[in-house]
């Protein structure tokens, strides 16, 4: 720790140097199970403080305890990024206690626990439990900062120290020796807030140089403008004259409406009048045309009357004519059925001469083959009865053949099926054997007893349809890996917890399995998410670029898996960095060593190596680059690779017996199958025999039998025509039904001709009514022809009222549009201007007339058009400038008065940074020129001021390890007195 220099040794009254310790020391060190130390403490002085001893005594582990117990990062040191690599091997826990002055009369106590399992830390402030952060603020408080490299400088950050700039190194000095009391009062912020200062300052002179500038151009620009002025004046008086000629022409033209919309008063006036009498007529008129319609109305029911005794009549003899139209249909009825009478009963007399001949061929017939059969003459001899025969003996003995044949066939096949059942079950068994995925994970469950994975696997396979994708896992079961070697490469690099898990490609998946499986069922298995993406990426170079090291693979090449169970060991293991090599390579390794040179791998980009002995890893320091290199021995697979360990033995003896037994049943199976092909080809000659046999039977059969079924079917014939011609002798044609036809064909025709006249009476009534109602009728029309008439002359009148009425709607609608227009015209003209007595006065300048009016205005803007103006804002912009001109002296005349305060402030707040600061330095540069003197040396600190600005002030350091020469500036080149560079 670097003290502050009011930290001064006080002597006791004996004589001796009292210990003094100022606020942030440190009083006492307590390590246990910290890296190299089982159980270790140390009490620093107030003073300085040396640990010496040779290399690996622990030197930089009380500086390592230092920066852990005092909450800043691991990697400050460049030696590990994990807290658990702090804790000693081979044990589980360690801690960390530094004792802290904080004033006079009280020492603070800050312990950090170290759990290596989890990684984690747990803190103790004066024995109360206490997080992270408040130990942060505390050690903060006590201006203790481990990131300066003026107070604290391990042995990797010396060259980063060495390389900090005179500017840097001034102000981590400042920073050093800056208290949280302090707060903005410190040299280091004091120091800040000048730089501030100096840039504000430049940027508030270059502001005030440019706001002068402007100020002239603005003089200058508003000079040249003036004579422009005076004719923009003319102008807009001109403008105001035509302005006020056009408010007069507003009202001009509301005069004009006012002419015109008292006009259309009176023509609507005149309009009314004339509708009115029109509609007068017209009632008188259709008050006369009532009077003939009531009229025709007395007629119209005469003429209804005459016309109903017409239709009655018409009536009557339309009904005569009616009977007398269905008595002629009734009589050709009559005629027809006497016609088709005299037809049938030629047809019914042929068909019955017909079937008696056919009946006597069947008799006849059927008498020759019955004689035929009492001689006993047929085609059937005594050579066709001995072969039939012979025929049912080969037939009964081909049967029994068959069915013996069928008995042994069913009984080799029941023989077959009983063999494929027994080598299904035996596959089945040897299948678990050689089931890597199975085996892995019976294998991850045996190692991790307290998680359900078996478990877990079922329920996800019954539950596929809730999830959104597929999910993989265990992992240990998802990769495909022909060669067992690489298999322990794989498992070594990734590690134990991930071939235990289980990977989706959805997190809502992942939330699913969590909810249900951990939090319902407590499975206690671990689920995580990895979006699917495309191949993996080589950044270290493809495995084909290191040919020369025999280096064929990444790890990521020699499986097959999923691309999300690859992404997933990618994001774990990073598999696609790591490289597989051979025993060439070992040997390559090991020769290099022998040699003590660098091998060749190192060389490369590849940061993980695997041989079939070890695993080469590079390690970088991530603030000076120095590179390490780490060696651990291949472990045995534990998931991946089957088959060894206890129990391997038995298993391997049962597999051989199992595959034995295969071997025998399906030799059998061979042999049985022989068999079964040859009894079915036996069943299919013993086929083929029965067809044949059974076909010449029936054939033999009918040939015995032709006579007899001749016979039949003669006697069919005979029975089948006798039947017909009994039915067609039950149906008669009688004398009597002939003569009952002509009988109603003769009654028929006397009613035709009494209908007949029947009918002519009633036309000749209806002739006498006709003629009666003629006279009624045209004194009907007459009438009708009247009221029309009228009705015509009644239309014309309607129409002259309407457009009477039309003329007046249209007047109306004129008187309207001219109030509105006369209204909108006296608003215009009031908008433009009210009618006050100085409107009036200005007014009268102008004449009257609208044209004369239009005329004024025209030549106004032709007057107006002749003042050629290049700028029409000309005056605005006058203005604008005078505005601007006012505005910026202002401006400039208060900011000349805040940077003069602003530089008398800055030049109290240098004195108030400067002569402490030169304070300081002083008294460091004395005590550091008496301790170089104690070693033999010379040296100096000196503050070297700038001209540049205060970031430009630095701090350099002095040296001389030699009488000969002369002080030069410490730097990362001038280290000691060797000489040389560093």
């Amino acid at each position: 720790m670097v003290a502050r220099a009011s930290k001064r040794p006080r002597s006791s009254p004996s004589g001796d140097v009292e210990e003094t310790f100022g606020r942030g020391s440190i009083r006492r060190v307590v390590m246990h199970n910290f890296m190299t130390y089982t159980d270790c403490w140390f009490s620093p002085g107030s003073h300085l403080n040396l640990l010496i001893g040779p290399n690996g005594s622990g030197k930089s582990t009380i500086v390592c305890a230092l920066c852990i117990g005092l909450a800043a990062s691991p990697k400050l040191l460049g030696r590990a990024d994990n807290v658990k690599d702090f804790v000693k091997r081979g044990e589980r826990n360690g801690w960390v206690e530094v004792h802290v002055q904080k004033s006079e009369d009280k020492v603070v106590t800050i312990k950090r626990t170290l759990c290596k399992e989890s990684n984690s830390s747990s803190w103790l402030i004066d024995g109360r439990n206490a997080g992270l952060r408040q130990v942060q603020d505390l050690v903060k408080d006590l201006n203790v900062q481990i990131e300066n490299l003026c107070q604290f400088l391990p042995q990797d950050k010396v060259v980063s120290f060495a390389k900090l700039s005179p500017e840097e190194l001034l102000r981590e000095t400042e920073r050093a020796i800056s208290t949280s009391a302090e707060g903005d009062d410190s040299l280091y912020q004091r120091h800040c807030r000048l730089i501030d200062q100096q840039s504000e300052s430049a940027s508030l002179t270059k502001l005030i140089q440019t706001r002068r500038q402007k100020l002239e151009f603005l003089e200058a620009q508003r000079a040249d403008i003036e004579r422009d002025v005076e004719k923009v004046k003319r102008k807009k008086k001109l403008e105001e004259e035509r302005e006020w000629a056009q408010k007069k022409l507003k009202w001009v033209e509301y005069n004009e409406c006012k002419e015109v919309y008292l006009e259309c008063k009176a023509a609507l006036v005149s309009a009314k009048e004339k509708h009115k009498e029109k509609e007068k007529a017209y009632k008188q008129r259709e008050r006369e045309c009532n009077k003939q319609e009531r009229e025709v109305g007395k007629l119209e029911g005469k003429a209804k009357e005459a016309l109903a005794e017409v239709k009655k009549k018409t009536g009557a003899l339309t009904k005569a004519q009616g009977k007398t139209e269905n008595l002629f249909q009734q009589t050709d009825v009559i005629e027809r059925e006497m016609n088709s009478f005299s037809s049938e009963k030629k047809r019914h007399e042929q068909s019955i001469r017909a079937v008696e001949q056919e009946l006597d061929r069947a008799v006849r017939e059927l008498e020759h083959w019955q004689e035929r059969d009492r001689r006993g003459e047929s085609d059937f001899n005594s050579g066709h009865q001995a072969e039939l025969d012979q025929v049912k003996q080969r037939l009964q003995e081909t049967h029994e053949d068959h069915v013996a044949c069928r008995r042994s066939l069913d009984k080799a096949k029941r023989e077959a099926a009983k063999q494929k059942l027994i080598l299904e079950k035996i596959g089945h068994k040897l299948n678990s054997f050689t089931d890597d995925a199975a085996q892995r994970i019976n294998a991850v469950q045996r190692h991790s007893p307290h998680m359900r994975i078996v478990a877990a696997k079922q329920w996800i396979n019954q539950n596929q349809n809730r999830l959104r994708g597929r999910v993989y896992g265990p992992l240990a079961a998802e990769v495909q890996i022909p060669n067992d070697q690489n298999a322990i490469y794989l498992e070594n690099q990734v590690p134990q917890w991930c071939w235990q898990s289980f990977v989706t490609s959805y997190p809502e998946d992942r939330d699913l399995l969590q909810r249900e499986l951990n939090s319902n069922r407590r499975y206690n298995i671990n689920f995580m998410y990895t979006p699917s993406s495309g191949p993996l990426p080589h950044p270290h170079g493809n495995a084909t670029d290191y040919a020369s090291l025999d280096i064929k693979h990444t790890l990521d090449e020699t499986f097959e898996a999923p691309a999300v169970v690859k992404n997933a060991l990618k994001d774990v293991g990073a598999i696609n960095l790591a490289y597989i090599g051979t025993s060439y390579t070992q040997t390559q390794i090991e020769q290099a060593a022998q040699r003590n040179i660098t091998p060749q791998w190192r060389t490369t980009r590849i940061g993980q190596l695997w041989t079939p002995e070890s695993k080469y890893t590079k390690l970088k320091s991530r603030y000076d680059g120095f590179e390490s290199l780490r060696t651990s021995a291949v472990r045995p697979s534990r998931f991946l690779v089957q088959g060894g360990g206890q129990g391997g033995a038995q298993q391997a003896q049962e597999k051989a017996q199992l595959q034995r037994q295969e071997q025998d049943l399906q030799r059998q199976e061979q042999e049985n199958g022989q068999a079964i092909r040859e009894l079915e080809q036996r069943m299919a000659q013993l086929d083929s025999d029965l067809n044949r046999l059974n076909s010449k039977k029936k054939e033999l059969s009918d040939l015995k039998n032709k006579t007899k079924k001749k016979i039949n079917q003669c006697q069919v014939l005979v029975n089948q025509r006798t039947r017909e011609l009994k039915t067609l002798k039950k149906k008669s044609y009688t004398r009597e039904e002939e003569e009952k036809l002509a009988a109603d064909r003769l009654q028929s025709i006397q009613d035709q001709a009494r209908s007949v006249v029947a009918c002519v009476s009633a036309f000749a009534s209806l002739a006498d009514r006709h003629f009666a109602s003629v006279p009624v009728h045209m004194e009907h029309e007459v009438a009708k022809d009247r009221v029309n008439a009228l009705r015509s002359g009644l239309r014309h009148e309607k129409d002259t009222v309407n457009e009477a009425a039309n003329l007046v709607d249209a007047v109306q609608e004129e008187f309207h549009r001219n109030k509105e227009r006369l209204a909108k015209s006296k608003k215009e003209a009031e908008e433009a201007q009210k009618l006050t007595d100085e409107a009036k006065a200005k007014f009268d300048a102008f004449p009257t007339n609208r044209d004369e009016l239009e005329e004024a205005i025209i030549d106004l803007e032709s007057k107006i058009k002749s003042l050629m103006i290049t700028d029409p804002n000309i005056l605005d912009e006058y203005n604008d400038i005078l505005a601007k001109i006012e505005d910026l002296g202002k401006k400039l005349a208060g900011e000349i008065e805040d940077f003069e305060n602003y530089e008398s402030n800055r030049k109290k707040q240098e004195e108030a940074w400067l002569a402490p600061l030169q304070e300081v330095v002083a008294r460091v540069s004395e005590k550091f020129a008496m301790l170089f003197a104690d070693l033999g040396f010379a040296g100096e600190v000196r503050l070297m001021p700038s001209d540049g600005g205060y970031d430009k002030y630095r701090l350099e350091i002095h040296v001389k390890f030699h009488d000969k020469d002369d002080l030069q500036i410490l730097t990362s080149t001038v280290q000691s007195g060797g000489g040389g560079g560093g």
